[in-house]
């Protein structure tokens, strides 16, 4: 059951009216009728003889089926029971328990407050009241009907209870207001279900369930709770608020604005909805202004107006993925990688089943050359959408994820990937004198074990880049161990250097050879 918080003075139930919400037969003593006035008020047949015997005995059976739980007969012999002795309060109050039982306040409150007219000290009428202000949220006048039942019956143990259980929903219902009010959404979430599951059953507090949930960015929750509590409080503008915000927040701005506009021509008071309104007519315009810039190529002005679009609403998080993923668009084209790299991850960070944020940031990894990081968001691109397309992207990723991890013989040998085949020759000369194991002889042990990698590393980089087709194969990404295999960089050295006049200061020297020192050392002839 649910309810409408008293503090947020929510409108009475259905067909219930404000005064008679109010109405406490203690307060009306100037204003006590005749009794037989009432008789218009009960469900009579105008050709019944009033005859209290006869209603007695209904009641009785009304009694007995309400214990059996069988609250369709209750109902019928009440009110037959009302037809013979239709001013018995506690007839009318027995009836008004089996309205709660079927959850409609609006009679049971107008039964029992009509046997306070009949008999102003009837404690289970003040009962019945106040269980129906429990029901419809209204703890405050709850409160009042209890504290009344009890002048009459001080000591009486169930109205004690019930005040009790009053304390602890008012405690729920300050708990619920403060965390909602600080966003703590959750939180409210679990004091709200608190405050159902002791009994309040109103349209608001279903609302505000709904409305906890949307703003946590549960939107199927809220819209559920929705749709099953209109079935119940149909038209109610709380509810269709709500459905209208979780709209909204799926960015279906159409039918959104149709809601909003629904619930202000029904209840043009409603602020939410004015607000929310206006908040969605803002965004939508900047936006608009903000992708003109874009086609217009104007990415400054565009991410000007796409950073002031995401001040709106920080709760909008779809419509703020695209906001966000749009501005990384700008900000790429500004050179400003990292930052669009940013704006990609707040982007699935809001909502994480937006593809296209994830294709941005994976292409924006690539293009640093954040090889891992693209092949996981294409990854993830495929587990949510596994087109041919996508596949494709993946396959790519991870060869250039493969290329990315081999030795760069380009940058080895300090050349660009179209060096043509005499920048390459002229560029390993370079590397090789430069990282000749000789002229790193009274080095550390440690230099000269560097050293000879590199020298190695040297000759490896000419062996495939100076063949024209290693060289196509290792632009593809073929294994390198495959296009390397059995290089030697002495020979290499040699057959360079030999094809020159001999290698500078007309020396021969080979790898490992005797000579020379501890370990480490070649046997190379000084040149140097």
């Amino acid at each position: 059951m649910a309810s409408n918080a008293s503090d947020f003075e929510e409108p009475p139930p259905e067909n219930v009216t404000s005064t008679e919400q109010m109405e406490i037969g203690s307060h009306q003593e100037s204003e006590k009728q005749d009794p037989t006035n009432n008789i218009t008020q009960m469900e009579c047949d105008s050709s019944s003889e009033i005859d209290p015997k006869k209603g007695q005995e209904y009641k009785d059976k009304g009694n007995t089926a309400f214990k059996e739980q069988r609250y369709d007969d209750a109902m019928e012999l009440y009110t037959q029971s009302l037809r013979y002795d239709p001013n018995s309060a506690i007839t009318l109050s027995n009836r008004s328990a089996v309205h709660l039982q079927f959850k409609d306040y609006a009679k049971a409150f107008e039964d029992a407050n009509q046997a306070i007219r009949i008999d102003e000290k009837f404690v289970k009428s003040y009962f019945r009241l106040g269980k129906c202000h429990v029901a419809t949220g209204n703890l405050g006048h709850a409160k009042v009907m209890f504290e009344k039942a009890l002048e009459f019956e001080p000591n009486n143990q169930t109205t004690l209870n019930e005040i009790k259980n009053l304390n602890t929903l008012l405690d729920f219902q300050t708990r619920y207001e403060k965390s909602f009010a600080n966003s703590h959404f959750r939180e409210s979430i679990y004091y709200i279900g608190k405050m159902l599951a002791q009994g309040v059953d109103s349209a608001f507090i279903y609302s505000k369930l709904a409305e906890a949930h949307c703003l946590n960015g549960k939107l199927d929750e809220a819209s559920g709770i929705c749709n099953d509590s209109l079935r119940r409080f149909t038209n109610n503008s709380d509810l269709i608020y709500v459905k209208a915000l979780i709209e909204y927040y799926r960015d279906n701005l159409d039918r959104a604005k149709t809601l909003f506009s629904m619930v202000l021509r029904s209840d043009p008071d409603h602020a939410k909805s004015f607000q929310t309104f206006k908040k969605l007519k803002k965004i939508h315009k900047i936006k608009e202004e903000g992708n003109a810039a874009v086609k217009e190529k104007d990415y400054k002005a565009a991410q000007l107006c796409y950073d002031e679009a995401l001040t709106i609403d920080p709760f909008n998080r779809i419509c703020n993925a695209k906001l966000l993923c749009n501005r990384a668009l700008c900000k790429e084209k500004q050179g400003h990688i990292m930052e669009a790299i940013d704006d990609c991850t707040a982007a699935i960070d809001s909502d994480d089943n937006y593809t296209r944020a994830f294709q941005r940031r994976a292409k924006l990894y690539q293009d640093s050359n954040q090889h891992d990081n693209a092949v996981v968001d294409y990854e993830t691109i495929m587990r949510m959408d596994p087109s041919q397309s996508n596949k494709a992207n993946l396959t790519e990723a991870k060869r250039l994820q493969k290329i990315a991890k081999r030795k760069d013989y380009y940058k080895i040998l300090g050349v660009n990937r179209n060096a043509t085949d005499d920048e390459i020759k002229k560029a390993y000369r370079k590397q090789a004198v430069l990282h000749h194991p000789d002229k790193h002889a009274s080095d550390t042990e440690a230099r000269r074990i560097a050293e000879e990698q590199l020298f190695k590393e040297v000759g490896e980089a000419y062996s495939v880049l100076s063949d024209p087709k290693k060289r196509v194969r290792y632009d593809r990404g073929d294994d390198l161990e495959d296009i390397a295999a059995d290089i030697d960089p002495t020979q290499i050295f040699q057959n360079i250097f030999s094809m020159g006049g001999g290698a500078p200061g007309g020396f021969t020297f080979s790898f490992g050879g005797g000579g020379g020192g501890g370990g480490g050392k070649h046997g190379f002839q000084s040149f140097f």
